[in-house]
């Protein structure tokens, strides 16, 4: 009966015979190996072996094959190799099942089937354009930029978010820091001494970084604002150049259904520019004249400054004092003071074109203004509109009709308040102060009737005879002061027949990297 079992027989006496040897010698001879394989715990990928005088069982390293489809992950257990079919990532030597058992991004593979990513780079697997990262080496581009794989500056491209600058223009456009030759190749939009600054309201860690010279607060700076105190908004303690990012997305022009448009996110100052930034404008003056190029859209060519209109522009500081202080109720002091928080006014379109290229913006698009204004696709009557068919308004919600002053039998310069007087309850969706009322504000567009059928990211530069303004004013009455009226007027005020308005001034747009 003790010998039914050949194979058990034999092993037995075996070991009985090893044993007695060893016992000669010493308990255990550390070089020399003892199946076990009855034993449950043993596998393919893991054997009973004596040493240090003890039975032990060493794993088989990482990779052994331990089966067609299997092999040892090194702590002796079977797992599924790379490419087989898997129910769970528990089956997978890689940890990671999508049917087949993958490999993780960096390890080594043959095809992109092999590859969690489905891309597979010289042998490596490897993530794509667009996808999250961790670091560089994870991305087949070798860029992870803001946790986000992309490609280099100058790299052909299809949107924005593939690119390391932020911005696709065909190709990638220069990132901030980098070399350029004019602001049209900058991401920002800002070329200064041959290298892309970051416009102001973004990100910066140095001074050195914006094209102001002036980081503050992790923020760039706008130059009109160096130096200057917070006392915009209706308590007088709001940073004056505060610009909010305007979420683009797709609307209809003056709520017209035939003219939709799509704009990208941009940047709008949140006040109107006000006599006091300005003054620095003017301090600066020749000096702050823009160089050619200027002051460009990222994405629409022709929209830069003209060196042809150059002759446009006052030749000297006295002749634009002088021009400023030409129209009924200027505005315009040379002297800080009281009039500081107020919008600027008597300026030509030139002369706004001029201090937003200055101030490391440019003048919005027609459509981006209004996109603002009517608060994107909520397609607003009032900026304030809410719900959006609202049409309230009264002196609580912005500057018009002459009644600032509590006296509307008469108009005066008492009628043109401080800016972001009756923020925040007549604030845009994005949070833009006197998007109607306050100063008529100029924008990029030549006027012409009708609009495009359809546009994206557009603005119209074919030459008319008057550029287009927008808001309505503190003069003007509630219908012109609605997100679909549009206005006009020369440009050039130099023409005998035209004189500067007391009813027009201005903001700034600014691109997001």
């Amino acid at each position: 009966m003790l010998h039914s079992n050949p194979k058990a027989s034999l092993r037995r006496h075996t070991r009985f015979v090893l044993l007695g040897t060893l016992g000669l010698f010493s308990a255990c001879v550390p070089v020399l190996g003892i199946d076990e394989p009855e034993l449950a715990s043993d596998t393919a990928c893991r054997k009973f072996i004596c040493e240090n005088e003890k039975c032990e069982y060493r794993a088989a390293a990482a990779g052994t094959s331990c089966g067609t489809m299997n092999v040892c992950d090194g702590a002796g257990e079977c797992k599924v190799n790379t490419g087989f079919p898997c129910s769970n990532a528990t089956d997978c030597m890689s940890g990671i099942c999508d049917t087949t058992c993958k490999v993780p991004t960096l390890g080594a593979c043959q095809n992109d089937q092999d590859c969690a990513s489905g891309f597979c780079f010289e042998q490596f697997c490897k993530l794509i354009t667009g996808d999250a990262c961790m670091d560089d080496a994870e991305c087949w581009t070798d860029i992870c930029h803001d946790m986000t794989c992309r490609v280099s500056d100058g790299s052909p491209c299809d949107e924005s978010n593939e690119c390391k600058s932020g911005k696709c223009d065909i190709v990638c456009l220069t990132s901030d820091g980098a070399t350029c030759t004019d602001d049209t190749k900058c991401a920002s939009g800002v070329c200064n001494n041959g290298t892309c600054k970051v416009s102001h309201g973004n990100t910066c860690a140095a001074d050195m970084e914006c094209a102001s010279g002036l980081c503050a607060g992790m923020a760039c700076v706008a130059q009109s604002c160096i130096g200057l105190t917070s006392t915009c908004g209706p308590g007088g303690d709001e940073y004056c150049c505060a610009s909010p990012v305007v979420t683009g997305g797709q609307y209809n022009r003056s709520n017209n259904p035939d003219a939709p448009a799509t704009v990208d996110d941009f940047r709008l100052d949140r006040f109107e520019v006000t006599v006091g930034r300005f003054r620095k404008f003017v301090d600066a003056y020749p000096g702050s004249r823009p160089d050619l190029d200027a002051g460009q859209h990222p994405t629409i060519a022709g929209s830069a400054w003209n060196a042809a209109w150059d002759t446009y522009l006052p030749a000297t500081q006295a002749a634009l004092t002088d021009a400023l202080a030409n129209c009924s109720y200027p505005t315009w002091s040379a002297n800080a003071g009281a009039n500081d928080e107020l919008p600027i006014n008597c300026v030509d379109w030139y002369v706004a074109f001029a201090f937003c290229a200055w101030d490391g913006g440019r003048l919005p698009t027609e459509a981006e203004w209004n996109y603002a204004a009517a608060g994107g696709n909520e397609q607003r009557i009032y900026p304030w509109s809410d719900p959006p068919s609202s049409s309230m308004i009264d002196a609580s919600y912005t500057v018009y009709d002459c009644a600032a002053d509590g006296n509307q039998a008469a108009c005066e310069i008492g009628d043109i308040a401080f800016v972001g007087w009756t923020s925040p309850k007549g604030d845009g969706r994005f949070g833009h102060a006197d998007l109607a009322g306050s100063v008529m504000e100029w924008t990029l567009d030549w006027y012409n009737t009708p609009y495009s059928p359809s546009c994206s990211n557009c603005a119209n530069l074919s030459p008319s005879m008057d550029r287009v303004l927008r808001g309505g004013s503190w003069f003007r009455g509630p219908i012109e002061l609605q997100t679909f009226a549009r206005a006009y007027s020369t440009p050039d005020l130099k023409d005998p027949n035209d004189y500067p308005s007391d009813e027009i001034g201005f903001r700034c747009a600014r691109n997001v990297p």
